[in-house]
């Protein structure tokens, strides 16, 4: 139980590590955007920063979904090993909830993945179902 405790901890650690350098990236990207954008004609500059900073938000919250992601997995897993270890013991019901939760975020994956391609019109009523979403996992 601690060993997977401890790999649990280990899997929610390296998604923020991977969190973090997705957001840091994105925001670099929009500090050369932006850097560029001073380069052109005037209103054509705001226009082009307008959406490096578009892009930059939506980089970082699909980093943070990403995240959140992974670190339910993590916690799945690790209520999975757990069952495992029990064997026998564990109540049906358990097993249950954990398949159930396993295939709800199946679901949300398929849903944050869905984000990297989705328009502008919209974007705030899907990242509001999605975190609601996310919010259930956790």
């Amino acid at each position: 139980a601690e060993e997977a405790e401890a790999i649990r901890e280990r899997q929610e650690q390296a998604a923020d590590n991977r969190k973090d350098a997705r957001q840091d990236y994105a925001e670099q990207q929009k500090d050369q955007q932006e850097r560029m954008a001073d380069k052109l004609p005037d209103g054509t500059d705001s226009r082009v920063s307008a959406q490096a900073n578009m892009r930059a938000e939506r980089e970082k919250y699909q980093a943070d979904v990403a995240a959140r992601l992974d670190k339910a997995h993590a916690r799945l897993q690790e209520a999975r090993r757990r069952v495992d270890i029990g064997g026998a013991k564990t109540p049906t019901e358990v097993r249950s909830k954990i398949s159930a939760a396993e295939k709800q975020h199946e679901v949300v994956a398929t849903e944050a993945r869905g984000l990297a391609g989705a328009p502008n019109e919209g974007w705030k009523d899907r990242t509001k179902t999605l975190d609601s979403h996310l919010d259930e996992l956790d």
